[in-house]
Formats: structure tokens, sequence, C-alpha cells
């Protein structure tokens, strides 16, 4: 007599490539829909300043998770900075963060 615990299989995998590409998308989508959905304001100098934050961030994010692939494919998620990345994923990296620190300064100074 088998159990519905046996009858499982316990060895199911989601394809990292495709939770790449869906996350990718999915970044894209949600980037588009916050560009377009949230309205500022105050002035348009507001407007144009948090777009562009969000632009900043947005390709800062893709460029991190470029970046990275080659550590998640060996499946190593919680490594921090790029000392464990080849030479071009290190650029990548390092342009990343050029990308999110201005944007999240530039959305800090909107807060004020």
């Amino acid at each position: 007599m088998s159990t519905t615990r046996e009858k499982r299989s316990s060895n199911w995998d989601f394809p990292p490539d495709m939770a790449f590409l869906f996350s990718l998308f999915g970044a894209i989508f949600l980037m588009l829909v916050t560009m377009v959905g949230i309205p500022v304001k105050r002035n348009p100098w507001d407007s144009s300043l948090f777009r562009l934050a969000l632009a900043l961030g947005g390709a800062g994010v893709i460029l991190l998770i470029c970046a990275r692939i080659p550590l998640y494919r060996q499946r190593r998620f919680f490594t921090i900075g790029p000392k464990e990345l080849p030479g071009v994923y290190r650029k990548f990296y390092l342009a990343a963060y050029t990308c999110i620190v201005p944007s999240v300064v530039l959305l800090s100074l909107m807060l004020r």
C-alpha cells in the first residue's frame, strides 16, 4: 500500500534559465507600469527626475541580474561583492552599481 507522499515526485526543479527570463520580463513590466502609473504632480522637473531615477534603477537591477548569472548557475545565491565573478561579469556588476546608487540618491532627494 503506497501513500500519496510516495507517489509525488520530489525532484521537481524549475529551469534556472526560464526563471531568469521570467524575472527579467517581470522587472521590465513592473518598471514600465510604475513609470506610467505613478504621476508626480508638483512640477514637471519632479516627474522627469522620478522617471530618470526609475529608469536608472531598473537598468541597474537588470545589469546586476546579468552580472550574477555565473553565480546563479553554480547555485550560489548569497554571495556579496564582485570578488568571485569572472572579468566581464565583474564589469557588469560595477556598471550595475553605478546605475543603482544615483537612482537611490535621486529618489531620496525627491522625498525631501
